[in-house]
């Protein structure tokens, strides 16, 4: 296996709307991992097109630059930042 992803089909509870969520990519180490990786998201993209699905979520650690521009580069867009501070017992 040289590569992998996990889209899954939501409804919005509120809007009713069908979007797609990007919930894992992985790609060999021995793969030209920027080329699959791509090629995974991009038929993600047609797949989420194809079933008339209103946009395409994905999570991405804010460390995680490589993932980060490979969703810039398919299209999707910064939207939410989470925040946290980890608290001393």
């Amino acid at each position: 296996m040289i590569g992998w992803l996990w889209l899954a089909s939501n409804t919005n509870f509120l809007t009713q709307q069908k979007y797609a969520n990007l919930r894992s990519l992985a790609v060999s180490a021995d793969a030209d991992t920027e080329v699959i990786g791509e090629a995974l998201l991009r038929k993600a993209v047609d797949y989420a097109r194809d079933h008339e699905l209103t946009e395409i979520t994905g999570k991405v650690h804010v460390d995680n630059y490589g993932m980060r521009m490979l969703y810039r580069r398919v299209g999707l867009e910064p939207v939410h930042l989470t925040m946290r501070m980890r608290l001393e017992p």
